[in-house]
């Protein structure tokens, strides 16, 4: 009889410590499954704030292009003037050249 309580007192032992474990790895599970949504979370704003990210810049490098067209046709514009003054300043010069030129060997 004694026999069979010390059985029995070892078996309650045995299975206590089993329910034990089984609760601490209940409780791991549950707290790994909080830690993996909360990373779920923070993935799904990360994406979210990557795709303003993309849109912002796909905004900005439009404006970038519309200024540096602006800009480009700034420069032509103003290029044209220039070499149009040129050309006439390098024709009065010829014309200057010339009259001199007569009066010298005139």
């Amino acid at each position: 009889m004694e026999a069979i309580k010390k059985k029995m007192q070892a078996m309650k032992l045995e299975k206590d410590n089993a329910v034990d474990r089984a609760d601490t790895a209940e409780q791991g599970a549950r707290d790994a499954n909080l830690r993996a949504e909360k990373s779920e979370e923070e993935v799904r704003a990360l994406q979210k704030k990557i795709q303003q990210i993309e849109n912002e810049l796909d905004q900005v490098q439009e404006q970038l292009a519309q200024a540096n067209n602006k800009l480009e046709e700034k420069e032509k514009g103003l290029q044209t003037p220039y070499l149009v003054r040129m050309e006439s300043s390098i024709g009065a010069n010829n014309a200057n050249c010339a009259l001199s030129l007569r009066a010298i060997t005139s």
